[in-house]
């Protein structure tokens, strides 16, 4: 009985792993172009693993801070 316990754990713990790497290659790519006083697209719902390329298109500007 806990031979068989022990083996579905097991069988279990891979198939958990079989599903993270899967969910791992599903990884996608975003575009998010930053124009005067926007983003576009306005929101964007990522997962971990995820890329988000932010593009500037606006207006160039420039920010000044002091140490």
């Amino acid at each position: 009985m806990m031979t068989t316990i022990k083996t579905l754990l097991r069988v279990t713990e891979c198939v958990m792993a079989m599903g993270l790497l899967f969910q791992a290659g599903q990884a996608a790519n975003f575009n998010v172009d930053i124009r005067d006083n926007f983003f576009s697209p306005s929101s964007l719902t990522i997962n971990v693993g995820d890329t988000v390329t932010w593009t500037q298109r606006g207006f160039n500007h420039n920010t000044q801070s002091q140490p």
